[in-house]
């Protein structure tokens, strides 16, 4: 059976397994050769297709950590004390503010950095300086996943050194030298406001990208490459090969060395656990690592957006064999157990494939 035909019939296996899907994604990266599949009907009815954009909320976080290997590799020190210059005076009152905290810490998620509080503000167009939003950050009594506040926090470190936002930064340093900027936007500027973006079925925001929209401040920019931005299967399966090549030692533009990726990647933090999945987590570099999950191999990038339920999306990539995958259900799931379930059979059913080609 031809690769792609195996991955459409697995595919197909899987939605119809998750009930509340209607639609799947899969793409396959290995040996330089590519597969992609789609199979259903999206939420309004139309066929799926290779193309599609949806919201990819977490999946798409190692785009900042990767920009800040390209770019600020000093920040990844993981004896700089970022805070320490943005603090002017004390702390949200009652609580504990992180006395020292890096990127790398941040990056696996080991600060402890707790509620994201005045960032949240942020999300309903409250004005706040800088310094009130870190002044509002509360140390968790252990390391736990810091959902997109760590990542704010970063692209607000990142943008006062750089004068950019990460997602300029991103666009233009990253996704147009990778050749992915058509199918893989972390803003709206990039974004055809005539091309389509497939949404979850049980969204109660049907047609809409609840980090998208033109009525949110622009400081929102600094929240998408963490949750808001969207993208195809087929584009983020060539973000992970791309990782892959140059993990493998190879130069790729838009991507840091290999020596900075190394470096990135050795950023491994202990188990975390994370409230919203219940569940514990490794990470690497911002990368969830393969001790998380199970089964799963190599490097991962996985998602579990939240608008009225679970909606599951993620890439996921092993080094050692050379493949990396990127898939999307648009229903939703209950447990995190049953993503990483998603996972493997993705990678399982990727590996049986490649064996073909």
């Amino acid at each position: 059976m031809a690769a792609d035909d195996h991955l459409r019939d697995v595919l197909g296996e899987i939605v119809a397994e998750h009930r509340s899907s209607t639609a799947g994604h899969l793409s396959v990266r290995h040996a330089g050769r590519s597969v992609d599949v789609a199979v259903g009907t999206t939420s309004d009815g139309v066929a799926a297709a290779v193309d599609d954009l949806f919201p990819t909320y977490c999946a798409t976080k190692p785009l900042l950590p990767l920009l800040l290997a390209a770019s600020a590799p000093h920040l990844l020190d993981a004896g700089v004390d970022v805070l320490a210059a943005p603090v002017t005076d004390g702390g949200a009152p009652g609580g504990r503010q992180p006395a020292s905290v890096s990127v790398a810490s941040m990056l696996t998620h080991e600060a402890g950095l707790a509620a994201p509080t005045a960032i949240s503000w942020r999300l309903f167009g409250l004005d706040l300086t800088d310094e009130e939003v870190i002044g509002s950050i509360l140390l968790a009594d252990r390391p736990v996943y810091s959902d997109f506040v760590a990542w704010a926090l970063i692209e607000m470190i990142f943008s006062k050194e750089s004068g950019r936002s990460s997602a300029e930064a991103i666009h233009h340093d990253l996704l147009v030298p990778l050749g992915l900027a058509d199918e893989l936007h972390v803003s709206a500027s990039t974004l055809d406001p005539l091309r389509p973006v497939t949404v979850p079925v049980a969204s109660e925001r049907e047609g809409t990208i609840p980090m998208l929209s033109e009525a949110l401040p622009s400081e929102l920019d600094l929240l998408r490459p963490a949750f808001g931005a969207v993208a195809s299967t087929r584009a983020l399966a060539d973000l992970m090969g791309a990782v892959l090549r140059v993990v493998d030692g190879e130069s790729v533009d838009g991507l840091p060395p290999p020596w900075s990726v190394a470096r990135l990647l050795e950023l491994r933090g202990g188990a975390v656990d994370d409230p919203v999945v219940g569940r514990r987590l490794c990470f690497a570099g911002g990368f969830m690592a393969n001790h998380a999950a199970g089964s799963l191999g190599g490097l991962s990038s996985a998602a579990i957006g939240h608008l009225t339920g679970l909606f599951p999306s993620g890439m996921a990539a092993d080094p050692e064999a050379d493949l990396a995958v990127a898939f999307r259900l648009n229903g939703t799931i209950q447990t995190s157990e049953e993503l990483v379930g998603l996972q493997t059979r993705a990678l399982s059913a990727a590996a049986e494939a490649v064996g073909s080609w």
